[in-house]
């Protein structure tokens, strides 16, 4: 549902809704594989989605700008959406065109 909403805000912004999802529900052995992921991770409860982002503000370039108009897009739904309030992380460090969010109702924010 909060990846609808995204869409919907990043179009209402003026901008595309250019982004993959590419991991939805983890199950736990996968889980496993992935050096960065929590043990007690969102995705491993169906609650979280990690996204590729793509040129969001239409320039021909993928960047740190089109990152973060998703983060800010995001940042909207949550104050906006009591309900789906949840955490949000960038990984710049690691895979810098990926966002991760959730409703698990904390504020955490992270950028590894």
């Amino acid at each position: 549902m909060k990846e609808k909403l995204l869409a919907v805000e990043l179009q209402r912004a003026g901008y595309g809704a250019r982004y993959i999802p590419i991991s939805g529900f983890r199950p736990v052995w996968l889980n496993r594989l992935l050096p960065l992921a929590s043990k007690k991770s969102t995705h491993r409860h169906g609650k979280a989605i990690d996204i590729l982002v793509l040129d969001i503000n239409g320039d021909w370039r993928i960047n740190k700008r089109d990152v973060m108009l998703v983060v800010a897009a995001l940042e909207r739904i949550d104050r906006r959406e009591k309900k789906l309030k949840g955490g949000l992380g960038t990984y710049f460090q690691s895979f810098p065109w990926m966002v991760h969010f959730d409703a698990n109702g904390s504020g955490r924010r992270w950028n590894y």
